[in-house]
């Protein structure tokens, strides 16, 4: 008997990976596909202007190539915000539609199965959204790179949102890995979390295996513009440095070539930026960790996720890391 249910708990792990890593797959290419199309290309042709191409990469971002810009006086700001409204609205509509899917159909695996994934997409594209919009708005590079001002309030939101988003998707991998345990309420605390932590980590991994296979594929032009922020920022504060370091040399040498000692400076030379991105991939640990750990009575007294109230403490965490990591850096 006890043989008999290891191998169910393993079927059921082996069937929530594979529905894990196509969701993440699967979603993550809408959202790019819409973040280009139904964002950035949608609100060109609107503007008046012309799309001269759309890319989208296998495991990494896109881009829509401007032929021609829209009429003048037309809004910069929308056009570059734009992909990251879209992915915001299907973050949202993912996870209401996970959460419709759990309430009409809380017995079917099937639909446990439908639920779970559209919760990844709704965590992935919600996840998307907010952190590409504080990321590149901090560091100065992508959609939001322009607009120093957004950071702020997408943090706000993104510390508001995460948690819904992420205890929605610990809801719905619950009662999928319940729905193989016959005669049991829900899987063990202890298993569950450690179940998500597989499903979190395993997945994730895949698809980083993916993005490095297709960077090597592609010389380095595959990137998630997010992760790819912080080095920019880097290395254009090295490149400012150093026309800095040029122009005070011929100030006072004229047109004579400044030497190595001018012209080279390794990013230790420069004042690195706070690593916000670090601590918001903290922030999501602790969530993750929280909402798959913390202990939850359910309706029948079963264990499962934790319920709204029961985020304080995780968001309490959370916040004393950001003031910390702020206070020291």
């Amino acid at each position: 008997m006890k043989r008999l249910a290891t191998r169910r708990s393993a079927i059921a792990l082996c069937i929530a990976f594979a529905i894990s890593f196509g969701s993440m797959v699967s979603a993550s290419r809408v959202g790019v596909i819409l973040h280009e199309l139904a964002g950035h290309a949608l609100v060109l042709a609107m503007q008046g202007g012309e799309v001269g191409h759309v890319s989208v990469t296998y495991f990494g971002g896109g881009h829509v190539g401007v032929a021609k810009w829209g009429t003048p006086g037309s809004s910069r700001f929308l056009f570059d915000m734009s992909g990251i409204f879209v992915n915001g609205l299907l973050g949202a509509g993912f996870l209401a539609g996970a959460l419709l899917v759990s309430a009409f159909a809380p017995r079917r695996r099937g639909a446990l199965a439908l639920a779970h994934a559209l919760s990844w997409g709704g965590v992935l594209n919600l996840a998307g959204a907010t952190h590409y919009a504080c990321i590149g708005s901090y560091y100065g590079y992508g959609d939001s790179g322009p607009y120093p001002g957004v950071w702020v309030p997408s943090l706000v939101l993104l510390v508001v949102t995460m948690p819904g988003g992420i205890a929605v998707w610990s809801r719905t991998l619950a009662a999928l890995l319940a729905s193989r345990h016959e005669g049991d309420a829900a899987p063990h605390r202890v298993r569950l979390g450690l179940a998500g932590l597989i499903l979190a980590v395993a997945p994730l991994a895949a698809y980083a295996v993916g993005l490095v296979a297709e960077q090597r594929l592609t010389a380095g032009r595959t990137q998630f513009a997010t992760l790819k922020a912080e080095s920019v920022a880097v290395a254009r504060e090295v490149e400012r440095i150093r026309r800095e370091r040029v122009e005070r040399w011929r100030e006072k040498h004229g047109d004579r070539p400044a030497p190595r000692e001018v012209t080279d400076v390794s990013e230790d030379d420069v004042d690195k930026p706070f690593p916000l991105l670090a601590v918001l991939l903290v922030f999501d640990a602790l969530l993750i960790a929280g909402a798959l750990f913390m202990p939850w009575r359910g309706r029948k007294g079963e264990a499962g996720p934790p319920g709204i109230v029961d985020w304080a403490t995780p968001l309490g965490v959370a916040a004393v890391l950001l003031l910390v990591c702020g206070i020291v850096f």
